[in-house]
């Protein structure tokens, strides 16, 4: 069976979005029967037509590489945009672009698809893996520190979302009660409560200590003038260079399928040196 992924990218405990579909906001990127790619984001309206809740296409567009695909791209499709907050209708809205599905998904919040990838380029609802397992074992990951968090504050925040890079792994934030910090969690690990990987602040690495690691891992790399640049001071360049060592190391992540302390550390001091000049 063909299925067609969509990020539940709105508020999950709306009431909306539990009398529907399990969230008021859905966006994906998929492929067309001939090959073209379309992103869709439809919303869920306060309103209902013979009792069931109307739909919103607020985004209908190709991607090409024209950066500005959402208003010259857009789908010229036949119809109202207003459609039947459903699967069923939804499914035929896709199916209706030359979309060939058998049923869509809705990712819950612990699914893992993110249609807008780190790096900036689109991850698609059609080739995505949705594995229920895996979401299952989040869920309960979730469920056993919101319990926990409780014991600080009445609304815990519960910071706590999917790697892009391994599916695997949990990003968690506390930030109230003991044990403040970042962490990294093993969602396969049936001892992950006592063995979650604290991520240290970054204060022991410098920029030229990245663009150092960077050279030993790329040795045919031209990292001389770069070198030179992060050892320099706050400057405009030197900020700019922080930002594409992010997005080096954040596909370098992605390609590698895996995940360490190490690698968020220099990721989180590339972020901070990027927004200092």
């Amino acid at each position: 069976m063909k299925t067609l992924v969509f990020e539940g990218a709105g508020w999950s405990g709306a009431e909306r979005s539990k009398e529907t579909i399990g969230n008021c906001r859905i966006r994906t990127a998929f492929h067309l029967v001939d090959g073209r790619a379309v992103y869709l984001e439809i919303t869920c309206c306060n309103t209902k037509t013979n009792g069931v809740y109307d739909g919103f296409i607020s985004y209908c567009f190709y991607i090409t590489s024209d950066p500005d695909d959402c208003n010259k791209n857009r789908v010229k499709y036949l119809g109202n945009r207003i459609i039947p907050y459903t699967q069923e209708s939804i499914l035929a809205f896709a199916n209706g672009l030359n979309g060939d599905f058998d049923a869509i998904v809705v990712a819950p919040d612990l699914g893992g698809y993110r249609v807008f990838s780190e790096l900036g380029y689109f991850n698609y609802g059609d080739e995505f893996e949705y594995d229920e397992e895996l979401i299952t074992k989040r869920d309960v990951i979730h469920d056993t520190l919101h319990t926990e968090e409780k014991k600080w504050d009445e609304f815990p925040l519960c910071i706590l979302y999917v790697d892009e890079a391994d599916k695997n792994v949990l990003h968690y934030t506390r930030q109230r009660g003991e044990n403040r910090g970042k962490f990294l969690i093993n969602v396969n690990d049936e001892n992950w409560r006592d063995n979650m990987q604290i991520v240290p602040k970054p204060d022991n690495i410098t920029l030229a200590d990245v663009i150092r690691w960077a050279a030993r891992n790329d040795p045919n790399g031209e990292w001389d003038e770069a070198l030179a640049i992060a050892d320099g001071g706050h400057t405009r360049e030197r900020a700019h260079l922080a930002q594409d060592m992010c997005n080096t190391l954040r596909q370098w992540k992605i390609d590698s399928e895996s995940t360490t302390v190490l690698m968020e550390q220099m990721i989180q001091r590339c972020t901070e040196d990027s927004r200092r000049w």
